[in-house]
């Protein structure tokens, strides 16, 4: 199976990201599917373990104060790691803000 297959939500290359964006749609066995959610929530676990080695402030190296997740290219949650998933709640209308601010080409990432 190919990347493209496995990504529910791929756009194409001259594609902008809005509300009204199609979605490309594939056929996943259940399998596949919960082998693509873990991976995505392998991912996010990993920017966790990352971030936290990386921090200078207690907050976040000793209170573990922090979250880490995926969006999707319209701003909406496709996986998180279960840190502290309150931050998540508002994570969501950010990401959604940010996404329509931007002109984004294919590759494009933010972290914050």
């Amino acid at each position: 199976m190919t990347p493209d297959a496995m990504a529910p939500d791929a756009m194409a290359p001259d594609a902008t990201p809005d509300a009204s964006a199609t979605v490309a749609t594939s056929t996943l066995t259940p399998i596949e599917l919960r082998l693509f959610q873990s991976r995505t929530q392998a991912i996010c676990d990993e920017m966790g373990v990352v971030l936290r080695r990386a921090a200078f402030s207690p907050n976040i190296k000793d209170r573990l104060d922090f979250s880490c997740a995926l969006f999707d290219a319209t701003g909406r949650l496709t996986a998180q790691a279960a840190h502290i998933p309150v931050h998540l709640g508002s994570m969501a209308f950010a990401m959604t803000d940010i996404v329509e601010r931007f002109a984004w080409r294919v590759g494009d990432v933010v972290v914050f």
